[in-house]
């Protein structure tokens, strides 16, 4: 189990790349700029990783 669990994270990491990039496209197709995408996805991501450590 040890040896899968590393794999397993890259396929993980690998995803979300994926999803972050179709986030971007379709919120620049809804009429944000890049740099507004990119600030509200960091945004949410950071308010996400503060309730989970609160928690």
């Amino acid at each position: 189990m040890q040896r899968l669990i590393y794999p397993l994270l890259v396929v993980f990491a690998a995803s979300c790349y994926g999803i972050l990039s179709t986030i971007i496209k379709l919120a620049i197709g809804a009429g944000f700029t890049a740099s507004e995408a990119v600030t509200f996805l960091i945004f949410s991501s950071s308010v996400q990783f503060i309730e989970q450590v609160m928690l």
